[in-house]
């Protein structure tokens, strides 16, 4: 009687242990490339790894050599964005339409990650006042995206594996 008692016991417990897990959205797409930032303050290169979920929010971590990001963006489909990490200056948290100027095409690039998806196959430019995006695909996949300031030459490209 005391083995099929303790064995419940452990049942029960290893259920009220689980991790609640009704708010995690699966990755709907997780993409790996290699990045070169261009500001007016220098250049950077390494890797990045980028995610967006079903609900659209993107997630990119920007690694050098390290096993930490040096740089982290999470951009919401509600507005919000986040920026973390040793490159973040300290970081900042916020709606995206506020984000400051060394945010600024991190947040167009978020956005034309998410219009790089539904883009057809080819090479394809948008224009905005501040911006110019370019997505490039071949049989539905990303190979290149890119973001480029209309006002000071900053430049990011992403060229995925």
């Amino acid at each position: 009687m005391k083995k099929p008692f303790l064995l419940l016991l452990l049942l029960l417990a290893g259920c009220a242990s689980q991790i609640d897990t009704s708010d995690w959205t699966p990755p709907l797409q997780n993409s790996r490339a290699t990045f070169l930032w261009k500001h007016p303050g220098g250049m950077l290169a390494g890797d990045a790894a980028i995610t967006s979920d079903v609900r659209g929010n993107v997630v990119m971590r920007l690694t050098k050599n390290l096993p930490a990001p040096i740089l982290e963006f999470t951009s919401m489909t509600d507005g919000k964005f986040h920026a973390s990490g040793p490159m973040a200056g300290g970081g900042w948290s916020g709606d995206a339409s506020r984000a400051p100027a060394r945010f600024a095409l991190w947040t167009a690039l978020a956005a034309a990650w998410r219009g790089a998806h539904s883009a057809r196959d080819g090479r394809q430019e948008v224009h905005t006042a501040t911006y110019r995006a370019a997505v490039w695909k071949e049989a539905g996949r990303i190979n290149e995206l890119s973001v480029s300031s209309t006002d000071n030459g900053e430049v990011i490209r992403f060229v995925f594996h």
